[in-house]
């Protein structure tokens, strides 16, 4: 159901936002894919803000966009948290990288009341990344630069805490998980059967070890 597919969202972005203060070595992939989210929840967000413009209050789209809009605060939120701390932006070059990538996904939060600070904050961490490539341009006759050029400038910069420019501090979030009712026993199901799988000492064949009989 959809509130089964909400609830399961909620609980992955919540399990990222709850560690992005301490993640360390986040991948090119992971990087992108997690700046990604956010264009996707963007444009889903956008559509259902012009459709309640156009066709008037819909109980069913402004829930929608309310629950894109806890999506959003909780990506922010996880980014926030990887660009505040200078430690951070050492480990996770691939972030700064990836946020460079799609800087316009900002533009349309710049002003939105309950995103305006995040975006605030991440701009202007990636200003002071700005700031030194085009020193290191400057320095350097060869253009354009390349992706790797810029990657390495990225992952050499090594900025003491108070170059950070932060404007707003937020107190670390800790997300609690949503849970659905209906859907927590078949979890429970799947997770003790793992345990059993694997503690109980029985040689289970993987292949014929089924959780659930279905009617054909």
């Amino acid at each position: 159901s959809r509130q089964s597919s909400a609830a399961i969202s909620l609980n992955a972005l919540g399990a990222m936002a709850n560690v992005s203060r301490v993640l360390q070595g986040i991948s090119v992939y992971a990087a992108q894919r997690l700046v990604n989210v956010l264009a996707l929840f963007t444009r889903r967000y956008t559509r259902l803000l012009l459709k309640l413009r156009d066709d008037g209050d819909s109980t069913d789209s402004t829930a929608e966009a309310n629950v894109f809009e806890d999506f959003i605060r909780i990506v922010f939120e996880t980014l926030n948290g990887l660009v505040v701390d200078a430690e951070s932006l050492r480990l996770n070059p691939e972030i700064v990288y990836a946020l460079m990538h799609r800087e316009d996904l900002f533009s349309a939060y710049r002003t939105h009341e309950t995103f305006a600070e995040y975006v605030q904050n991440i701009e202007g961490v990636l200003r002071t990344y700005h700031e030194a490539i085009d020193d290191a341009q400057e320095n350097d006759c060869s253009s354009p630069i390349s992706v790797g050029s810029l990657k390495r400038i990225i992952a050499d910069i090594n900025r003491p805490a108070s170059e950070v420019v932060v404007k707003h501090e937020f107190h670390p979030m800790r997300f609690a998980y949503a849970e659905d009712n209906e859907r927590t026993l078949v979890f429970l199901a799947v997770y003790s059967w793992c345990c059993i799988s694997i503690t109980s000492g029985v040689l289970w064949h993987p292949r014929v070890l089924a959780l659930f009989h279905f009617a054909s």
